[in-house]
């Protein structure tokens, strides 16, 4: 069988696989992320910690690419070929690790996001975030032009593999919990990430969003996007964690915002610690932030009217890339072993 075949072969057979009837290695999680919409406004900052609580127990013994790999190439697995089966497979876990955190946050609403219990889960997640997008944006930089090459023949040569790998992540997705929301965000990103790389050249589109991580990387806290966002979530978020601080036991009362005898000020915004910087940016990246205001630094969401930052961008675009290029790349591995 020509390699051409043993590709399609593994993205219909994974495809199959986790599209019927249930998950091979990722049951789905009962009681997932609730949805958005309806007489909610979403899920509440109890129910966001619990369920990730569960969504990421259940990433955390997938298998993802190594079920590309088995359904493609059934034969023994060189030593080299098993080593990158396992490497890849790990970096996936990362990565949609990484997405449900994120996106799970962003479909909080504000008041939900500025729950104590959501601030310090999330704040201890920004290391992680922040190191995945970087790992990400490093492998993608370290691909020489012969991969690159391999890739781009392999999506062209089998016009419905990116469809099927596409499905087949949105089924582990689903199967993870992910909303169906961010799950439609997800499959159109795969979608125009894959056509991107069968048609231009794949060393010029990773090049263009890893020189784009660097910059971001290099910027670190004086980041144009850290004003943005507190200019744009502005006096709703700050006074809402500002009334919180002040129900808290033996607080000062803070004058609420409206008051004829004293306008609100805006929030001020203040270099983060030395240590936050590269968590700040990394999380921006993935639709989220931190911005701090006066004392307290608050994690918000870049989502809705901050669609259109370049930072948010970045980070969809590098995960599209990197999950499409960990597949097709583990799969050509192990055809070669």
């Amino acid at each position: 069988m020509e390699r051409r075949d043993v590709l399609k072969a593994g993205a219909l057979g994974v495809a199959a696989a986790t599209v019927g009837p249930g998950c091979a290695t990722v049951p789905h999680v009962d009681g997932g992320m609730p949805e958005a919409g309806g007489a909610s406004d979403g899920p509440s900052g109890a129910e966001f910690v619990a369920a990730l609580d569960r969504q990421l127990g259940y990433v955390g013994h997938a298998r993802f690419v190594d079920e590309f790999v088995a359904a493609a190439h059934r034969g023994p697995r060189s030593p080299e070929a098993q080593r990158v089966v396992v490497d890849h497979d790990a970096a996936f876990r990362r990565m949609l690790r990484t997405l449900l955190i994120t996106q799970g946050f962003r479909d909080l609403s504000v008041e939900a996001q500025l729950e104590p219990e959501v601030q310090a889960r999330m704040a201890n997640h920004m290391d992680e975030v922040d190191g995945t997008v970087f790992e990400v944006a490093d492998r993608l930089a370290a691909l020489d032009p012969a991969q690159h090459a391999r890739v781009q023949s392999a999506l062209r040569d089998q016009p419905d593999l990116a469809m099927q790998i596409g499905e087949a992540i949105d089924a582990h997705a689903a199967a993870a919990g992910m909303s169906r929301g961010r799950r439609a965000q997800l499959r159109t990103m795969m979608m125009q990430t894959a056509f991107r790389l069968k048609h231009e050249g794949p060393g010029t589109l990773i090049d263009q969003y890893t020189q784009k991580v660097t910059r971001l990387r290099e910027d670190g806290a004086p980041s144009a996007l850290a004003l943005a966002m507190s200019e744009r979530i502005g006096r709703q978020a700050f006074w809402a964690y500002q009334k919180r601080v002040a129900q808290a036991p033996g607080a000062s009362p803070v004058q609420p915002p409206g008051r004829p005898t004293a306008a609100a000020p805006a929030p001020v915004v203040t270099a983060p610690p030395p240590g936050h910087r590269g968590m700040k940016i990394g999380g921006v990246m993935m639709g989220v932030g931190v911005v701090v205001a006066g004392a307290s630094a608050l994690i918000l969401s870049g989502g809705g009217p901050f669609g259109f930052v370049v930072g948010i961008t970045v980070g969809a675009v590098l995960f599209g890339i990197g999950l499409i290029v960990l597949i097709i790349s583990a799969i050509i591995a192990a055809v070669d072993g």
